[in-house]
């Protein structure tokens, strides 16, 4: 490799590295757009911005020997070590294949629904704003 494209090479790294560690702050507030794309593909990206435990909440679905609805959540923590063996949501959507879909509740949260149409797979990834900076705060499950 030339000296020169060590450097180049050298440089872009740096770049990189400068522009992930870039600091939010509530004065210049994080768009969301920006925050989403690294959020989606960069797994160690998105554990840095995860509110651990993270609140998980799966659905089960079915009816009791009465044959009354007895659909229930079961809410849990996710440790930091569980959140890193999970996909990303660019490989779920690439492995789904799934689509996503913003939902903004307000300026401050956000939700992001991954989902395939015609089919039972939903899920939520639910993120709030906090002092400038994007934090991803619940994931729910609500496929069959």
């Amino acid at each position: 490799m030339t000296v020169l494209r060590q450097l180049l090479v050298s440089a872009t790294l740096l770049l990189a590295a400068s522009a992930e560690a870039a600091p939010c702050n509530a004065s210049t507030p994080e768009d969301f757009a920006a925050f989403f794309g690294p959020f989606s593909t960069d797994q160690r990206f998105a554990a840095d911005r995860t509110t651990f435990p993270l609140r998980t909440v799966r659905w089960t679905y079915g009816a009791d020997k009465a044959g009354a609805d007895a659909s229930a959540p079961t809410v849990r923590s996710t440790s930091k070590a569980e959140f890193m063996r999970w996909k990303t949501i660019a490989a779920l959507e690439k492995q789904g294949p799934l689509t996503h879909r913003l939902k903004p509740s307000s300026t401050e949260d956000m939700e992001v629904e991954l989902f395939k149409d015609g089919s039972d797979i939903e899920m939520s990834y639910r993120f709030t704003r906090r002092e400038g900076c994007w934090r991803f705060v619940q994931f729910e499950d609500r496929s069959l």
